[in-house]
């Protein structure tokens, strides 16, 4: 705990370690004047996606902008963003991660997609003496 900046928090450093600080997200126009839209600051302990939605949602509002796409890096391709993206009918250009590169997450190998129902559904890893278990990912489900 900083006794000078008690909002600092900690935040792993990519060489090991850690440090008192903030995280700074920005949204940037992609135009070629790169007019930043917004920016916010956290506390180092918010991940770095979880701003990513709420910051786009409040740009589209208050500069009443349609994005036609959304770039960011395997920090923010998680499911749940990629989704809300497309939902919104905003191409997201975000990779995912596979399985195994990020904890948590699931790769595009554990999707399943349906033509018929138009769905996909996602399967948690199993082993020979489990049932694979997939959830769908539509929201008609």
């Amino acid at each position: 705990m900083s006794t000078t900046d008690p909002d600092a928090t900690p935040m792993r450093l990519k060489a090991g370690g850690t440090h008192l600080g903030y995280h700074t997200h920005y949204v940037v126009d992609g135009g070629k004047s790169r007019i930043i839209l917004s920016a916010l600051v956290v506390p180092g302990e918010v991940t770095d996606n979880q701003p990513l939605l709420d910051m786009l949602w409040q740009v589209m509002f208050r500069w009443r902008l349609r994005p036609r796409q959304a770039t960011g890096d395997m920090m923010y391709g998680t499911i749940e963003i990629i989704k809300a993206l497309e939902d919104a009918h905003i191409r997201a250009y975000i990779p995912i991660a596979e399985r195994g590169q990020r904890a948590g997450y699931y790769g595009s190998a554990q999707f399943i997609y349906d033509a018929v129902h138009d769905l996909y559904s996602v399967c948690a890893p199993f082993s020979s003496t489990e049932a694979r278990s997939c959830h769908c990912m539509n929201r008609s489900c």
